[in-house]
Parts: structure tokens; sequence; C-alpha cells
């Protein structure tokens, strides 16, 4: 799972407004994220990621869908009301 910011103008600074809350949201969020500032020079990324999960193992897909469903809520609950408390896109012009 990973939310990507990118596109806006002044998307670093909207990453650093929610990342300086990022023990307090790895807290709340019940498991550490990864966070990446600087991924591909235009976004950065809050992520959670696995790599003990084979898709192709049918008989634990039911375990593997409810830890997707698990970090989806999770980043809805603690995430989401940061990214909607983010101050307005800049007029430029």
């Amino acid at each position: 799972m990973r939310l990507i910011l990118k596109r806006a103008d002044d998307i670093k600074e909207m990453f650093d407004l929610i990342a300086q809350d990022r023990d307090k949201i790895d807290q709340e969020i019940g498991f550490g994220l990864s966070w990446l500032r600087e991924r591909g020079g235009q976004e950065s990324h809050i992520a959670v990621e696995r790599d003990d999960m084979d898709p192709r193992e049918a008989a634990k897909w039911e375990q593997q869908h409810q830890w997707l469903s698990d970090v989806v809520s999770a980043f809805e609950k603690v995430i989401r009301p940061r990214v909607e408390n983010l101050p307005p896109p800049v007029q430029r012009g």
C-alpha cells in the first residue's frame, strides 16, 4: 500500500507537513511506514510493504486480502484526515 504525493508545485512541503507527525502516525496506524520524500524527484511516498506474500498461493488469499483491507482501513482512518487538512493549493498566475 502506498500513498503517492506528486504533481503539485509544493508537494514536498505537503509531504513535510504530514511527515512532521511521522512518529504519531506510525503509532496510530499500528505499524511502521516507509517515508520516502525524494522518490523520483517529483513525488514522495508513504508506504507499507510486505515481501512475504505470494498471490499465486490461493490458500493464503483470505489472509492476504485481510491484510490489504486492514492497511487500507488504517490509511483511511489515520492519514486521510491529515491530507484533508493540508492547506489549499497556492494560486499562481
